[in-house]
């Protein structure tokens, strides 16, 4: 859990940040920063990475990917603050509220971001297709968990639903 909540805490901004360079060039590019620290130059914006062979659609599809990208942020954000055990036993009608909320804004970021991924060509790069296929893996697994997660609540199965919740939130 605890790593769970570092990675989502350090993710948020450059979650939010990603698609901003596409509508303002002047802005940093955070993730691309950090993927070059930690894989290289080369590999994180080099000829054949995901962002150059990527960049024609990002930038022909960004209103999608910012729909996307921010509303993931938001919501990841949002779904750390269901795991407040203080939260849920306190002010149990804000933790409800915040869920659905949540639930919301993830599934719309998760549809867009399968919008992207059927309407842009395959990316051509060395991964092949296998990193289409991880993608959309990531935002089918990442709705069903949380939806999951809403069926298993229902059920008042608290243990499943806050598995399937931390399992959203992880991926």
């Amino acid at each position: 859990f605890l790593l769970t909540v570092a990675i989502a805490v350090g993710y948020v901004p450059l979650a939010l940040n990603y698609t901003w360079p596409l509508f303002a060039p002047q802005m940093s590019h955070w993730q691309d920063a950090v993927n070059t620290l930690i894989n290289g130059r080369s590999y994180a914006v080099g000829a054949g990475s995901v962002e150059s062979v990527r960049h024609g659609a990002y930038t022909e599809h960004r209103v999608v990917l910012m729909v996307h990208t921010t509303l993931a942020a938001l919501a990841l954000t949002l779904g750390l603050f269901q795991f407040s055990p203080r939260l849920r036993t306190r002010r149990p009608a804000v933790h409800r509220w915040t869920g659905r909320v949540y639930l919301t804004l993830m599934s719309v970021s998760m549809l867009t971001a399968l919008v992207f991924l059927y309407i842009t060509p395959p990316a051509q790069h060395f991964i092949g297709p296998a990193f289409e296929t991880q993608l959309r893996a990531l935002a089918i697994g990442t709705l069903g968990s949380a939806w999951y997660a809403v069926y298993a609540i229902r059920r008042r199965d608290l243990v499943t639903h806050r598995a399937w919740m931390t399992y959203g939130i992880a991926l």
